[in-house]
């Protein structure tokens, strides 16, 4: 079951949802036979598709409504080469199944993968291998998890009759029960209806004159210390990175905007006071309350371009995957350099972006995260960093440098 925001669009009978309830569909997770002349129709569908409805957020393959990460291709192989990306090395494959596709499908596997399952160099072409994995939409490759040999014509057959029958089950659509809850879609007017009522009882003439208590006043000495005042920040850069830092703090990868309205109010208010402050004396005055929902808008569409989270819902959902998954990754990359004792570490955006899967990341999104984590991992270990800085060498990484206190050991 799911709610009514998970909805992303529906196209007659296909309904289409959210990636953050993928993992409800039947075949999540199912290694889904296929024939290559099916897999290579499927690739411009889905591609259309995700632009469409997940605006690039999402670059996935699609059998109709279904999502597809892991797909099983059985043929033989009838081209090969060698290619080095970063720090690995790649064989290229290409495999045609004999089911009348107008082109061979390319594979990814790397060196390793492939001679630890018997392949060798000279004597891959010819062979006919099962391999399995998930399909990259936009370089039209598979990557390859696992590869076998083939090895009888009754193998064949069977992954011929698996395909068919699953081309057969993946044509009816999925349909997922929707929840009772109401829509959440005016919960932030509801918000600025409530802060208006507010306003209106705080300058309520009947608020002016305490109602008579049958209790004593509290004295001084009793009453607790008063709450210390949020901190003000007046530089928007600054505004920018406490925004991001609150929403690593959420818990979980995936917010409601009504949820981060409340929870990052405080930070808000200040983005509103900013943008009232740089409204143009000519124009008309535009309200708190918009300034405030425009400020958390804002800032989430420009973390969306840059790649660490998505909306969804008309704005009403966030997946802070691509930004937990990032910030997870780039604590454990400086942690294991440090306790190696590493004086450089190399950031390496393509490398980065193709193990997370998250393509969209930009080069600016990953450095900045990369150095919210070193700023956690100074508080954390003060006695073991003494500094560090970040260097752009070029355009495919940038290399972090270390400084270190002596004999520092992490606690």
């Amino acid at each position: 079951m799911v709610g009514r925001h998970d909805v992303i669009n529906q196209e007659g009978d296909l309904v289409y949802y959210s990636p953050l309830v993928f993992d409800k569909n039947p075949y999540h997770g199912v290694t889904v036979p296929i024939l290559v002349v099916d897999l290579l129709k499927l690739v411009d569908e889905s591609k259309i598709l995700c632009r469409r409805h997940y605006g690039n957020g999402f670059r996935g393959l699609f059998y109709g409504n279904h999502p597809l990460n892991k797909i099983s291709v059985m043929g033989m192989v009838v081209g090969c080469r060698y290619k080095r990306i970063g720090e690995d090395d790649y064989f290229l494959i290409q495999i045609d199944d004999c089911s009348g596709s107008q082109g061979f499908l390319q594979c990814k596997s790397l060196e390793s993968l492939a001679v630890g399952n018997g392949l060798s160099w000279r004597s891959i072409c010819g062979q006919k291998l099962r391999i399995s994995g998930a399909f990259n939409l936009w370089y039209r490759e598979m990557e390859v998890e696992w590869l076998e040999f083939v090895p009888d014509i009754i193998t064949e057959i069977e992954h011929w009759q698996n395909a068919i029958e699953y081309r057969r089950k993946l044509s009816i659509p999925w349909v997922e029960p929707l929840s009772p809850e109401p829509p959440v879609s005016n919960y932030i007017r509801q918000l600025h209806t409530a802060n208006v009522m507010d306003s209106m009882v705080i300058t309520s003439t009947y608020e002016q004159v305490p109602p008579p208590s049958p209790l004593p006043s509290p004295s001084s000495a009793d009453s607790p210390p008063p709450s210390p005042l949020p901190q003000v920040i007046c530089s928007i850069t600054d505004l920018k990175l406490e925004f991001l830092r609150g929403l690593l703090k959420h818990e979980g990868k995936r917010a409601y905007t009504v949820e981060l309205y409340s929870s990052l109010s405080t930070l808000l208010n200040q983005l509103a006071t900013l943008k009232f402050q740089n409204q143009k004396l000519n124009l008309p005055a535009r309200p708190w309350q918009q300034l405030k929902t425009e400020s958390l808008y804002d800032q989430l569409h420009k973390l969306q371009k840059s790649g660490l989270l998505q909306c969804y819902s008309h704005d009403n959902l966030v997946d802070l995957k691509p930004l937990k998954d990032l910030h997870e990754y780039s604590m454990h990359r400086v942690l294991t350099l440090i306790k190696l004792q590493c004086s450089t570490g190399r950031i390496d955006y393509k490398y980065i972006c193709d193990k997370l899967r998250h393509f969209e990341l930009t080069k600016k999104a990953i450095v900045d995260v990369f150095k919210e984590s070193l700023r956690n991992i100074c508080i954390l270990y003060p006695q073991l960093l003494m500094g560090w800085w970040i260097d752009a060498v070029g355009g495919e990484y940038s290399v972090i440098h270390f400084e270190y206190e002596p004999h520092g050991e992490m606690g």
